[in-house]
Formats: C-alpha cells, structure tokens, sequence
C-alpha cells in the first residue's frame, strides 16, 4: 500500500524520487497528473448515493475544465469503459447494490475514464453480457393465501432453477425436491404484478452454495451474447429480416423463449441490417459462413440464424448456430434457442468441488488488458474467487479457486480464445489475448 501510494504522489518518497514519463513527480500539475496516473485502492468507501454512471464519470473529472459538467464525449468514454469491464447495462444502478466484483469493476472503469484522452478512446465492448433477472421470475398466483404464494413461490424458482442451471430438465428434477420444498426460505422479496401474476426475487449466492454443495450445475449472471438472423418467409415468394424494432408475435416467442433459459439475444437494427447489406434472399439462399463475422463486429459470441415459414406463433423454423468457428443445424419453433442455451450451459456452467489454483497470466501490458482480464475471470462460473498474488513484468499472478479444478477451467479457455495455454511446467501460464 505504501509503495503504491508513493508511486502515485500520495505519499514523498524517503529518499529519491518518482518519474513518470521521464518526468520528476513534483514538476507534475496535479491535473495532468491525475490524466497519466490513476490509484485503484484495495477498499473502496461509497459515502455518497450515485448511480454506477455517475461514479465511473468521476475518472472524467480531470480533463474537464473548471466550473463545467460532463460533455458527450465524456459519456461516451465512461460507457465504452463501462462496456470494457462488462457493466454496459448497469448505467442507473446505485453503487450500493452493486456485489464485490462489480464494485471493483466499477473502479477499473472509473480508472479507464481517466487515464483516456476523448480522441483516443479505443475500448472494445464487452463479449458477455449480465443477466440481471437470473434469480426473479413472474408466474401466476391462484389467490394471496399462505398456501397460494407456497405454491407460487415454489412455481418460480422451477423457472429460475432452469436460468441458474443451464438445465432444461432442472424444472422437473428429483433432485431439486428438497430445494423446491423449501422456496420461501431463499425467496428474498416478491410483489404483485399485472393479473393474477407476482414476482419474485431468490437469494442468488444461498442458490448456488446449494447447487455447489449438492453436486449440481451452476450458470452464473454474465451470459454470451447471441446474434440472430432470421429470415421471415411471407405469401409471395420473398421475405423480410426481423429486427430490433419488430413488435411480431414471432419475434416477441423467441425472446420469451430465450430469456426463460437466461440467454442474451442481440436483435439487428433495421439501420444495421441495411449497413450490412443483410436480406431476406442472402439470408435464405447464401451460405451461413457469409454471416460469421457479423457476430464479431457486433460485439456478439454466436450467430443463431433461422429460417421462418412465416411469422405466426409455433411457425416452422431451419435454424444454423455458428459458434466458435463451426456450425451445427436444427429445427423447430423453439429448438434453436434451446439447443444454443445447452452448448452454452455445457462450456460455462461450473461443476464439480472446488480446489485452489495458483495460475499466470502473460501480456498484461496494460491497465485495459487488466480490466479485460478480471472482467473475463470473474465472469467465469468457474471461479469462485480470484486474487492477485503479483506482478512480475506482463505476468500476473493469481490464485484463484475453481470448482472442477484445472481441467474444466482449460477446457472453457482453449474454446473461448480469450486465455490461451503456454508450454512449460510448474504453474499452468496462459496468454492474454487482444
């Protein structure tokens, strides 16, 4: 901690002295030193309410001028940073409610803001996104009675078991009986919703130390973001492309279909498929391969493209996923989402006892390659802490505790790309990659 504030000018060296950038610490002006130098503390005290936005706005404070506000290019970079520590939809959340993790991430983001001039803001959006609502469901209550909201107490968190497991079959699972007989017990608040509906919210982390202590999957909140294509056939002969703004039956299935399984789906814009040249006859008779790229430039893990008979409920649906450099086919209204969310839950979702592992990390170069690292890890379902043991060079140290061990934990990082083994022995050494 002393070292650390002493290479930020917190604290006078006992003799000697810091430079940064070939300059003496002293001839630095406190505001531009404050634009090259950025302190993340172990402990981080919110005295204040502030929205997550707001906080990360505060890097900002630097490079704006005396008696002035945030500007848009201000926004601008605190939602890139926001977005390259995989917060870009927490904006309007109270730091308050915010877990450890994304607490510190929060910090990483607010550091980004600083040290990032407005015309050299280069962030690449997050390849993850959160699912917020992993543990709350809305489901129909017969009346208000004890035995009434029992029922539906235990109604929802089936639905939740099915999001929080990567499991389809969790709903109607043996083994989930003890769990589901005491739903009251992890149900943390509900409320009335429209009709006869109420929601309800679970105690995420009491969920998954069940799960972990019975041997049973557990899919955390971030979630591979998945791009869907889909061709829409109509009566005469040719088609449409649905997009973000569509308001179809069609459309509004597959994303209950999707979010009862606690995938992330990624409409096209109307303005997007125009960009990219995107139709109906490309989409229908060109080859799926045409399309892959798309998934990246759009910030997305995986294209789902589908081919609709027509636009109605249960319509027939072709449906290619391209993932990670292959392809596989489907068929069905509802099979495509569903057999995206098991490839999914079986790469990501965490089994198996839990064992500390000491591990390095190489090409961490920089404050952004750190951000991206610890925002990657702690998306992990794998992990259930990670600490930081050193610094040598590009190398940092971790030890983390994975459940399954090494061998999962390799598995997840040969297919996503992000970490790539190293040869040798000793400590397992993975690469960063850009």
């Amino acid at each position: 901690t002393l070292l650390m504030q002493t290479l930020a000018g917190i604290r006078a060296p006992a003799r000697g002295e810091v430079r940064v950038l070939d300059r003496s610490l002293r001839d630095w002006p406190t505001r531009e030193l404050a634009r090259q130098v950025a302190l993340l503390p172990q402990n981080i005290e919110d005295p204040f309410p502030a929205s997550v936005l707001e906080t990360v706005l505060l890097g900002r404070h630097p490079h704006i001028s005396r008696w002035k506000w945030e500007g848009p290019e201000d926004l601008r970079i605190a939602r890139a940073a926001l977005a390259a520590v995989g917060l870009a939809n927490y904006e309007q959340r109270e730091v308050f409610t915010l877990s450890g993790g994304e607490r510190r991430r929060t910090a990483i983001a607010a550091a980004l803001a600083a040290l990032l001039l407005a015309s050299s803001a280069q962030l690449s959006p997050a390849r993850a996104a959160v699912v917020s609502d992993l543990y709350q469901a809305a489901v129909p209550a017969v009346d208000r009675s004890e035995a009434g909201l029992s029922a539906a107490f235990e109604s929802a968190l089936r639905q939740v078991l099915v999001k929080a497991t990567g499991r389809r079959s969790a709903a109607q699972d043996p083994a989930f009986a003890p769990l589901l007989s005491n739903a009251r017990r992890y149900m943390q608040q509900y409320r009335a919703g429209s009709g006869n509906q109420i929601w309800v919210a679970f105690d995420g982390p009491a969920l998954e130390r069940w799960l972990a202590q019975n041997g049973q999957p557990s899919w955390g909140k971030d979630r591979p973001v998945t791009l869907m294509w889909v061709a829409v056939a109509d009566r005469k002969g040719g088609g449409s492309v649905l997009t973000r703004e569509d308001s179809s039956d069609l459309k509004r299935s597959l994303d209950q279909q999707a979010a009862s399984r606690g995938i992330v789906l990624l409409w096209p814009s109307a303005a997007e498929v125009q960009r990219l040249g995107v139709t109906y006859d490309s989409l229908v008779q060109g080859p799926p391969s045409a399309l892959a790229d798309s998934g990246k430039r759009l910030g997305a893990s995986g294209v789902l493209m589908g081919q609709a008979a027509d636009a109605r409920l249960g319509a027939s649906i072709r449906w290619v996923f391209l993932f990670q450099g292959r392809s596989a086919e489907y068929s069905g209204a509802d099979e495509g989402l569903q057999r995206v969310a098991d490839t999914y839950a079986g790469l990501y979702a965490a089994t198996g006892t839990s064992v500390p592992i000491d591990l390095d990390v190489t090409g961490v170069a920089n404050l952004q390659t750190y951000a991206a690292v610890q925002t990657y890890l702690e998306s992990l379902t794998q992990l259930s802490r990670i600490g930081v043991t050193g610094f040598d060079a590009d190398t940092l140290h971790l030890r983390v505790v994975a459940r399954g061990g090494l061998d999962p934990l390799q598995r997840v990082f040969a297919q996503d790309g992000r970490l790539q083994v190293e040869p040798g022995s000793g400590v397992p050494r993975f690469r960063a990659m850009p």
